[in-house]
């Protein structure tokens, strides 16, 4: 890792074991980092705590990842966010649905944490 930066990871996945190992490895490179489970959670914590990154699962219970960026993505201060798709599901069979829902990236589990650390880095610095 490049050196230490400030800026502020939301994990939404309901995958808990995934989302808050993830949440660890991503304060070590010196983030400030909260994680959610559900769709409406994940939506309530990006408007209250407005971060700078957001990893999204699409397949999250209750509201899907793809209606919470679109939920997001409506409102002003949800276009500042760098809300990048951390899914199971494939590049190649979602990835125009993540492009037209607004995500900025698409990402497939499990991504090398050198790649997720590169994307982060290159949302924060968009």
């Amino acid at each position: 890792m490049k050196g230490h930066l400030t800026g502020r990871v939301l994990i939404v996945d309901d995958n808990k074991s995934f989302a808050d190992i993830t949440a660890k490895l991503i304060r070590l490179s010196g983030y400030d980092v909260i994680v959610r489970y559900t769709g409406p959670e994940g939506y309530a914590a990006a408007r209250d705590f407005l971060p700078d990154v957001m990893l999204l699962d699409l397949g999250i219970p209750n509201v899907d990842g793809y209606e919470v960026c679109r939920k997001i993505r409506r409102l002003l201060w949800g276009k500042k966010i760098h809300i990048i798709a951390l899914t199971g599901y494939s590049a190649s069979s979602t990835e125009r649905y993540t492009v037209r829902a607004g995500f900025d990236q698409h990402l497939t589990k499990t991504v090398p944490f050198t790649k997720l650390d590169q994307a982060i880095r290159q949302g924060l610095s968009h």
